[in-house]
């Protein structure tokens, strides 16, 4: 487990609050922790997007309480994994210009329209594929791998089958072998039917 720094969650913290404060952007933070994600923001449009992602979901009054827990409890009460900002706007535009202080430690990657994603530099999804592929028994010969944005782009090397999705980000589909079926038209689905067959 690889988290994310609590100075750097607590300046994440500070930055989104201000820039919804001062009404700059649409956006709101996901802290997600090892056990459950966490969230300040309420109103329906934020939550039915987050809920899409994140099954165990706590709303709290501050996020800044979370992370005083963590601290209070030497990180015993979660680890943050991930800070995920959704931004309703222009989630790159937003990450070019607010995160770039970020960028030298940590890894910041745009991984939806909607999303980026701020994560410890040392982890990645590649290293999880490669940790599930050491557990298995597998080779990259004998994996597929599937992504549409950004944050999938190091995991495409970890399988020989890297397929991007018909949808994907133009940075996937040049990274990948295969492109598949669009993820709307469930092209995971359609892609591993076909290679068990």
């Amino acid at each position: 487990v690889h988290g994310v720094d609590t100075d750097v969650t607590r300046w994440t913290i500070d930055t989104v609050n201000a820039s919804a404060a001062a009404g700059e952007s649409n956006m709101g933070l996901v802290l997600c922790g090892l056990r459950t994600a966490y969230v300040q923001r309420t109103d329906k449009p934020f939550l039915d997007e987050v809920g899409k992602y994140y099954a165990a979901l706590e709303i709290v009054d501050d996020l800044h309480s979370v992370l005083e827990d963590v601290i209070a409890s030497n990180g015993e009460s979660d680890t943050m994994l991930k800070l995920a900002i959704l931004d309703f706007d222009d989630a790159e535009a937003m990450a070019a210009e607010k995160l770039t202080p970020l960028k030298n430690d940590y890894q910041v990657v745009v991984s939806g329209k909607l999303w980026v994603d701020i994560m410890n530099a040392t982890t990645n999804k590649k290293q999880g594929v490669e940790a599930l592929q050491r557990v298995l028994g597998v080779t990259a010969a004998q994996t597929a791998v599937f992504g549409d944005y950004l944050n999938d782009l190091q995991m495409l090397s970890a399988g020989q089958w890297s397929f991007a999705m018909g949808n994907a980000h133009p940075a996937l589909k040049q990274a990948a072998h295969f492109v598949a079926p669009s993820n709307a038209d469930h092209g995971v689905l359609q892609v591993v039917d076909k290679l068990i067959a």
